[in-house]
């Protein structure tokens, strides 16, 4: 389907009654929403818990050609302020807006679970996307995506779970230098520290309780007044991946999944329990 000027795809479970919550997934820089579907895993998982999934796409610099991972990389404008993407500019956030709107005129959806879930890019994009616009968006799921925009002060804090590699190449923990899949160089910021300054914009107490519930991953929890509440989960040895999910890029450039962890179960569960 097309909503201004701009492609995207509906998962319907099959057996929904009543008003659906709906996710909205976002593919990382180069994909589609074909394969962020395919990727996550998340069309059965969905189905089981009556979830209308929308993937969207982001923009390529040559929109008059076909989007191509390496030669016409669609991405997203995630606040990151970085110039060298082609999405910079564009207004995403507006899009998706209109983009949600649409969706609740074909479809019975329930407005007050409303989530958006994303990978990389896409992942920074959804942490913007629930930093502008708190009153909508129920709850935010973020996988290897750095958040970059800073939610209102006064504004409602949203629920938000983070899921990274601790062998990400392209997410480094510490941050520092990386190399981009388009032969292009940039310096990444310290994705812990960037997750710890999410939770405390969000109204979070600085320290985070720790654990670690399955064997390979450590989790912190930072929790806050008014429903404040930041998840990271770390998985010892993933590198650029969706966790449990699948991956078409060569293990040379995003590194491996060593398949201690079901990221879209965990984030499903986590943002479905949340509504406004």
């Amino acid at each position: 389907m097309i909503t201004a000027g701009r492609h995207w795809l509906a998962h319907l479970p099959p057996h929904h009654h009543g008003p659906m919550p709906v996710v909205l997934l976002l593919h990382g820089a180069g994909g589609n929403s074909r394969n962020v579907m395919k990727q996550s895993g998340i069309g059965e998982m969905a189905d089981e818990r009556g979830v209308l999934v929308i993937a969207a796409d982001g923009t390529s610099p040559m929109p008059d050609r076909r989007p191509q991972f390496f030669a016409n990389p669609q991405m997203w404008n995630d606040g990151s302020g970085r110039r060298t993407g082609p999405a910079y500019g564009v207004d995403d956030t507006g899009f998706l807006n209109t983009l949600l709107d649409e969706v609740a005129q074909r479809f019975r959806v329930d407005e007050t679970r409303l989530y958006v879930m994303g990978f990389s890019n896409g992942a920074s994009m959804a942490l913007r996307l629930a930093a502008e616009h708190p009153d909508r968006i129920t709850a935010v799921a973020a996988d290897a995506g750095h958040p970059f925009v800073s939610p209102a002060k006064s504004a409602r804090p949203v629920p938000t779970i983070c899921v990274c590699g601790t062998a990400d190449p392209l997410i480094p923990l510490d941050g520092g230098k990386v190399r981009l899949p388009w032969g292009t160089s940039t310096l990444q910021p310290s994705y812990t520290d960037r997750v710890a300054w999410w939770a405390s914009e969000q109204g979070c107490d600085l320290a985070a309780a720790t654990d670690a519930p399955a064997p390979g991953v450590a989790r912190s929890h930072w929790r806050g007044e008014n429903g404040a509440e930041v998840v990271l989960y770390l998985v010892a040895g993933a590198g650029h991946v969706w966790p449990g999910g699948s991956s078409a890029m060569s293990e040379l450039i995003v590194g491996t999944d060593p398949g201690t962890f079901d990221a879209t179960g965990v984030m499903l569960d986590f943002l479905l329990a949340r509504s406004l």
